[in-house]
């Protein structure tokens, strides 16, 4: 049944036989009939069920997981020696999401390529690295970096010391350096500081306040306008951050302020 054939693919390409493989996958192509190429159940006749989305399921996860070695693990995104599909010259995997943010990989015979395409207000930084070379490269938005097919590229989520910036009583921006708090990150103020509490509502859209967080006397306020302006006496919250390549340095916040 095509329901299983990609697992014997993945299990072939895993060991490094092409050939098997591609025999396999051959015959799992088969069971795609008619002008519409709607699978089915059985690539004989098109016998078995019809419509039926696990053979489409089945070769999705051949491209990716077979030939593209995608693993995911609870550290890292890994590219296990990536392969091109029987005659074709390129794979690419677009949108391919991990921790918040998007990748396009491209494959050729030779080469495996990574671009950052977007990342979410959440994400962390992204490293990564090839199996031959003991250096992380933070993966920059719009940047191709490029590998040998050969072995393993390894992606993982940047860890990070970060501390709380205050930034100048009246200005509405964050001091060089740093970047503005997410509204999660903002609600977070009172758990590392004494005497500052959230203002009730906390969330406001208001073009006469500083955008992003800010406090006012001992309340704190995230601001969603765009633009915002500066206000006497409000003063805007934001964070720096080192980016650490060590696997063990767990991400936190340091309990401080740096004063800008």
């Amino acid at each position: 049944s095509t329901m299983y054939w990609w697992a014997v693919v993945i299990a072939w390409l895993a060991l490094g036989e092409v050939a098997p493989a591609s025999a396999v996958i051959a015959r799992l192509s088969e069971a795609a009939h008619g002008p519409f190429r709607t699978w089915v159940e059985g690539n004989v006749g098109g016998a078995g069920c019809h419509n039926f989305v696990t053979a489409a399921g089945g070769y999705l996860q051949v491209l990716w997981a077979g030939y593209a070695g995608v693993r995911l693990t609870d550290d890292a995104l890994t590219f296990h020696t990536p392969l091109v599909p029987p005659d074709t010259s390129k794979l690419v995997l677009r949108g391919l999401a991990y921790r918040g943010s998007q990748l396009k990989v491209s494959i050729t015979e030779n080469t495996i390529s990574l671009v950052l395409m977007s990342s979410g207000e959440d994400a962390a930084p992204l490293l990564v690295s090839h199996s031959t070379a003991a250096a992380w490269i933070q993966l920059e938005e719009g940047k191709e970096n490029v590998f040998p097919a050969s072995g393993t590229v390894r992606v993982i989520a940047a860890k990070q010391r970060c501390v709380f910036v205050a930034g100048e009583g009246g200005s509405n921006e964050c001091p060089g350096g740093s970047v503005p708090l997410s509204e999660a990150e903002c609600r977070a103020l009172p758990a590392h500081f004494a005497g500052i509490s959230l203002h009730d509502p906390f969330v406001g859209d208001n073009p006469g306040d500083p955008r992003g967080c800010f406090r006012f006397g001992t309340v704190v306020f995230y601001n969603t306008h765009p633009q915002g302006s500066p206000v006497a006496l409000h003063t805007p919250y934001c964070k720096a951050c080192e980016v650490s390549t060590s696997m063990e340095v767990g991400g936190e916040y340091q309990g401080s302020v740096v004063k800008k």
